[in-house]
């Protein structure tokens, strides 16, 4: 699976199937009963549950990855995680500030998700 082919299962099958939110803490979660139990999956293990029906933790995205054979680069994949559990990228160097904002808006306009509004002081 390549980084568009990942996206569009995002787009088309994962969107339907899943209630996505953006936490407080600005995570990306997506939400699915699966075998019996309310389940809480990122990004890669959703995509690597809808295409291959294995179940993986939040923390196991790199396995998720190379289950759902993800043929991108380990760091692509870490990036993709990154982006989908913080916002803010003030750590980065300019060049890869500009990638996470570029992944993260990506994976938002997949889902169909907003930022929330940020609340005055």
């Amino acid at each position: 699976m390549t980084y568009r082919q990942f996206l569009k299962v995002l787009r088309t099958k994962v969107r339907g199937k899943f209630r996505a939110e953006i936490r407080r803490s600005g995570e990306i979660r997506l939400h699915r009963k699966a075998r019996g139990k309310l389940r809480c999956f990122c990004p890669i293990t959703a995509v690597c549950f809808v295409e291959t029906g294995r179940l993986f933790y939040t923390t196991r995205y790199q396995a998720a990855a190379n289950y759902a054979d993800f043929y991108g680069r380990w760091f692509l994949i870490s990036d993709i995680a990154t982006a989908a559990d913080h916002p803010n990228s003030s750590r980065y160097d300019d060049v890869s500030k500009l990638r996470h904002r570029n992944l993260r808006r990506a994976l938002k306009n997949a889902l169909g998700l907003h930022e929330p509004k940020k609340r005055a002081a």
